[in-house]
């Protein structure tokens, strides 16, 4: 009946606006979960309320516009859960796009994008956090967009620098992802004879390059040196993890190459599956160079790429495969229950920082050292932002003294979050040094069964 009145709806188009629904349920659910150590650091740096401190900015290994953003933020809206509304940005990006998206894809294959697009672990998970990575996201997106409308009339020349410098003074990927974009559009331009247009692209790639080797010198962070501690390691866990987020995205790829006995689309949508593989193609194997010296792939870096692959795979789809998900309610279904258990995974707590430090901080604890693993700059700000008024020194947890006297209204020893190991093993840590200690887990009964260290603990003298 619907079908009758509307003949645009179908399986695939409903099951787009449920991955829309899914997008807007994520953000109603999952606004005010628990900061984890990764934001703590972008709020602390952003220092709302006080005094910027540079420091930790021209010490971290990306540039400053994220943070700038968020303090210029919370002018406006405040601080703590209420700055992640900084993404509600990505979301008018992806507006943006679906015009340029529209244009070239038809109805069907639209709705097949917007499903993959809003309907994975990258766009529902970091539309909810506090970082640069879902405005890398929807910027990816859009840029694609824009280079798949490119033509003479509309050469999208200003609109991709200005994208693509944005993109960089969020993120060493944004940059990378930003000058993939130009030098695909450079290239597109050349291809149809276009020179005129394609030399001011080339232009601002030279200025974005610029800019992002100028960031590089004038930070302190200086040499490979620098980087000898760095988390990322080069192993595939960072590929397992990307495709880990993309349920849907995998899946198609599986029916692609099962349906796979005919183009996937006329020959002016199949121009441009090469051109939607560019980009990420050129940050990937970036990546992998810069990883002989310095390793930097990780699954949150490589979302800058998933919008390509997205795109590519949906001009791809065959259209036999296409009017079989248009036709089977079996598309939407499978929508829902993947969008119901990407959406239960994002708004989880995955570490509860506010709490450890909280509870650390009591009012007979002030001034009193609190011993910490490897004590680091979000030690100190977490502090700065839960306990404002009371203050601890920071101690490493090797330090700890069973002989030294605490004072008697100031139980707590130690704390931490976002560290490797299990409780038991911290356990008889202070076992080995004679000392009676109770183990906190944190107040959320998922993250206390995991018995580990890294959601958070506080340790508490036994009376």
């Amino acid at each position: 009946m619907i079908s009758r009145v509307f003949p645009w709806v179908n399986w695939l188009t409903l099951s787009a606006l449920a991955a829309v629904l899914t997008l807007v349920a994520t953000l109603v659910a999952g606004w005010d979960r628990a900061l984890w150590y990764d934001e703590v650091f972008t709020l602390g740096a952003a220092a709302p309320g006080r005094p910027i401190d540079w420091t930790p900015i021209l010490n971290d290994v990306h540039p400053p516009g994220h943070i700038l953003l968020v303090r210029a933020a919370s002018g406006l809206v405040g601080d703590g859960f209420a700055l992640r509304t900084v993404n509600l940005i990505g979301l008018i990006l992806l507006a943006a796009a679906l015009p340029h998206y529209a244009r070239a894809l038809g109805r069907d294959r639209l709705a097949l994008l917007v499903l993959l697009t809003l309907c994975n672990g990258f766009a529902l998970t970091m539309l909810i956090e506090l970082r640069a990575y879902f405005l890398l996201y929807a910027g990816a997106v859009l840029g694609h967009g824009l280079l798949l409308t490119l033509s003479a009339a509309r050469p999208h020349t200003l609109p991709l620098f200005l994208l693509g410098a944005a993109l960089a003074t969020l993120h060493y990927f944004g940059a990378a992802i930003g000058m993939a974009l130009l030098n695909t559009a450079a290239a597109l331009h050349l291809r149809a004879g276009r020179v005129r247009a394609a030399l001011p692209v080339t232009a601002g790639i030279g200025l974005v390059v610029a800019a992002v080797l100028s960031w590089i010198l004038f930070s302190k962070r200086r040499g490979l040196a620098a980087y000898q501690d760095f988390w990322i390691g080069n192993d595939p866990v960072a590929l397992a993890d990307t495709l880990s987020h993309l349920p849907l995205l995998a899946l198609l790829l599986v029916l692609i190459a099962a349906f796979r006995t005919e183009p996937g689309a006329g020959q002016e949508l199949r121009r441009h599956w090469l051109a939607a593989l560019a980009p990420p193609a050129m940050v990937f194997a970036t990546a992998l160079a810069i990883s002989l010296v310095v390793p930097v792939v990780s699954y949150r870096n490589l979302i800058v790429c998933v919008p390509g692959l997205t795109l590519a795979a949906a001009l791809a789809c065959p259209q036999s495969l296409l009017d079989r998900l248009k036709a089977s309610a079996l598309t939407l279904l499978v929508a829902v229950l993947v969008g119901l258990y990407l959406t239960n995974l994002a708004t989880r707590d995955i570490q509860m920082v506010a709490w450890a430090v909280r509870t650390a901080g009591a009012p007979g604890c002030d001034g009193v050292p609190i011993h910490v693993i490897r004590p680091d700059v979000v030690d100190e700000m977490a502090q700065e932002l839960f306990t404002p008024d009371r203050h601890r020194p920071l101690r490493d947890i090797t330090t700890v003294d069973p002989a030294a006297t605490m004072p008697e209204d100031c139980p707590i020893i130690a704390m931490g979050w976002h560290q490797d190991g299990t409780v038991d093993q911290l356990q008889a840590f202070f076992a080995a040094r004679g000392m009676p200690v109770d183990i906190l887990p944190p107040p959320n009964d998922r993250l206390a069964r995991q018995g580990t260290l890294f959601p958070g603990f506080v340790v508490r003298r036994r009376q």
